[in-house]
């Protein structure tokens, strides 16, 4: 079994302000463990992974919770189809 560490130890590593007031574009969000640290941060976040039902579950948490700034798609890393929105900051964790 993989665990992973806690969102917030990830956002401390990479140091908060790198993300504040930020577009952050999600790579392989899964569940949207880090996608919704993020969000707490960034201006916006879209989480993209390719599990169709794992997004769903994220975006219902994500509506339920009421945040507005964050965002899920369905979608693989190879094939990143973004439309013509643009972002600071990408990520990519725990997805290979």
């Amino acid at each position: 079994m993989v665990r992973h560490p806690g969102a917030g130890r990830e956002v401390a590593l990479l140091g908060p302000e790198r993300f504040r007031h930020k577009d952050v574009l999600d790579i392989g969000s899964g569940s949207g463990r880090l996608s919704f640290e993020l969000a707490r941060l960034a201006r916006s976040v879209l989480g993209v992974d390719p599990n169709a039902a794992v997004v769903a579950q994220a975006a219902a948490q994500a509506r339920d919770l009421g945040r507005a700034n964050l965002t899920f798609a369905v979608g693989a890393a190879q094939q990143l189809d973004t439309g013509r929105r643009r972002f600071d900051v990408a990520v990519f964790t725990w997805s290979l």
